[in-house]
């Protein structure tokens, strides 16, 4: 039998309580890892051996700044630092594939249907008062041991929603926003199909352009989870 994923020995000591919300990038990836050793233990089996999609052709450029932005963002984020971002996050993806394998699929009224939007942004941001300002919208935590239980295009569909919300309804990136995507990439199938590919490039590009504009440390750093993972995981950074 493996031991849980995310094992800390380097941070063994630190005074961090995972009961309370992450107050660093840090500190939230010590969580992901935290909630990751909490799984059951599983047998190891040998992987699919599944080759990432690559892009070969040059995406149409939408924004004249937008590639400037991407390699700006290359040069700040450390290669060492989003290694351990990308081993951390694989292994993660590895432990909630083998929990979709013992855990039987949403039959009941969980979820919303795929389709509803609406629904869907209630979820995730109840709301406590009509028109309120989009700036104090409460976010829900996204729960791993409750959306693993999604299908795979209401997976889909609930990460096009997030990445719209952002780019459409004047939502704006926060950490919580970026925890979500985090929990929503780690569900995402592979192979990627040409919709979900498009949705990731343009998370990709969209945090890109807003990162260069950022001067908050902690919200960059959680940006850059989600960039080292959309564009070095997923392959879509053009």
């Amino acid at each position: 039998m493996n031991r849980g994923a995310f094992a800390l020995p380097k941070y063994y000591g630190t005074n961090i309580s995972f009961a309370r919300e992450p107050k660093s990038a840090l500190e939230y990836l010590m969580s992901v890892r935290h909630e990751a050793e909490n799984m059951p233990d599983y047998e190891a089996v040998d992987k699919d051996t599944l080759v990432m999609p690559k892009r070969t052709e040059e995406a149409t450029e939408t924004d004249t700044n937008s590639k400037d932005d991407q390699k700006d963002i290359q040069l700040l984020i450390d290669d060492d630092w989003a290694h351990s971002v990308l081993d951390d996050f694989e292994s993660l993806r590895d432990a909630v594939q083998h929990m979709r394998e013992s855990i039987p699929p949403s039959t009941d009224s969980l979820f919303p249907h795929m389709n509803d939007e609406s629904g869907w942004e209630y979820y995730c941001f109840p709301k406590g008062k009509e028109n309120e300002d989009c700036s104090k919208l409460n976010c829900r935590k996204p729960c791993l041991s409750e959306l693993v239980r999604m299908d795979y295009l209401t997976t889909n569909a609930l990460l096009n929603y997030h990445y719209e919300w952002l780019a459409f309804d004047d939502i704006p990136i926060s950490k919580d926003i970026c925890i979500w995507f985090y929990a929503l990439l780690v569900l995402i199938d592979m192979p990627l199909n040409v919709q979900v590919m498009g949705t990731i490039r343009s998370i990709y590009t969209f945090f890109s352009k807003k990162r260069s504009e950022c001067e908050n440390e902690t919200l960059r750093a959680c940006m850059d989870i989600v960039l080292v993972i959309t564009g070095d995981f997923f392959h879509q950074k053009y």
